[in-house]
């Protein structure tokens, strides 16, 4: 349990913040905008988002504008927290935010690599001084991967980035993400075993199902979808998950095929994955993100007096900003609202 002092400070804190979330009646609002710049609308004369999206009001919006704007109120809530959490929270929490850092520097390297097509990349990071040391305006300044490696000589990225931005081929991509992937959440449950009583923290039991439903979904794509190795698909699993240890992952690799998936967890707390006939590749992301969301209510709704409580608002900001892109990404291919809730990670009913 946190301090008293800290934990009435920073669940008051949660409390209003909290209370500014979107409604339901603020997605169905949102369902039947008819263009994106309709919902941007919304969002930015009802919504506190509109902190983030005031300054372009009367611009031609983009998706990609809307989202990055989300995450950047993502970004400026949680460093909010940080003023009111002291350690080990404050350590794990800007473990948690190490996300952003990671997904900057995929950014980084695309656009240095000749791989990307953003402009005005600058606007894109999403990282800050109170939880990232990296400095990107000079990581974009480099000019050459070498370049840029050798300004990560001095991190824990340069170790695991190496052997990839040396020999650079069709998967390099997908490596680095990978790559950057379990390094974050290495780095978290190492800050997680800080925790008080981390074995039975139920953030860490969360995020242990996080890294499950990861690795599952991992196996079973690269063993229906790619052409890799047994050896290669175990490279790029997740240590720290909560039912299914690296041995528990070696069997299923080595003794599973796509079509037994079913069949072997149909019993077990993750057989929504693939219990769903010729819908389970569609839409199982979004039975992940759907599962994760739930759990993610508990943890907010059971802890109160614990640092579940403000993990769990953490999580459901997250997939509150989710939802309103694949909100967007759905308007923008004028799918119905009966067709975009099945898109949603939170359960909508429409009557059509």
């Amino acid at each position: 349990m946190i301090g008293s002092k800290q934990l009435d400070s920073a669940s008051a804190k949660i409390g209003g913040m909290k209370s500014y979330m979107l409604s339901l009646d603020d997605f169905k609002s949102m369902m039947g905008q008819p263009d994106v710049r309709g919902i941007f609308d919304y969002l930015n004369d009802h919504t506190e988002y509109k902190s983030v999206l005031w300054d372009m009001k009367g611009q031609k919006v983009h998706r990609g504008d809307i989202e990055r704007a989300l995450y950047k109120h993502n970004v400026l809530s949680l460093e909010k927290l940080l003023h009111y959490l002291n350690e080990p929270y404050k350590g794990f929490m800007k473990s948690y935010m190490k996300k952003y850092e990671t997904e900057d520097l995929k950014l980084v390297i695309e656009y240095i690599a000749g791989r990307s097509s953003l402009t005005n990349i600058e606007s894109h990071i999403l990282s800050r001084d109170s939880f990232s040391k990296l400095d990107f305006n000079e990581l974009l300044s480099q000019d050459s991967l070498a370049k840029l490696m050798d300004k990560l000589s001095d991190t824990p990225y340069y170790d695991i980035l190496i052997p990839y931005v040396n020999h650079i081929d069709l998967k390099f991509s997908f490596y680095v993400e990978m790559v950057l992937d379990r390094y974050y959440f290495r780095q978290l449950a190492a800050a997680g075993k800080k925790l008080p009583d981390s074995k039975n923290n139920p953030v860490m039991e969360l995020i242990g199902r996080n890294i499950d439903l990861f690795n599952l979904e991992w196996i079973y794509r690269a063993m229906k979808f790619y052409d890799m190795s047994k050896e290669e698909i175990l490279n790029f699993v997740l240590d720290g998950g909560h039912k299914y240890n690296f041995f528990k992952i070696k069997d299923m690799v080595y003794n599973l095929t796509p079509s037994k998936f079913r069949d072997y967890f149909k019993d077990s707390e993750y057989g929504f994955l693939f219990s769903h006939g010729d819908d389970t590749d569609l839409y199982m992301e979004r039975r992940i993100e759907r599962y994760l969301y739930y759990k993610s209510l508990s943890l907010y709704r059971e802890h109160v007096l614990e640092f579940g409580r403000i993990m769990g608002f953490v999580l459901l900001l997250e997939f509150e900003v989710k939802d309103i892109i694949s909100l967007v990404e759905c308007i923008r291919y004028k799918l119905s609202p009966a067709e975009t809730s099945k898109y949603l990670i939170r359960t909508i009913e429409v009557v059509e």
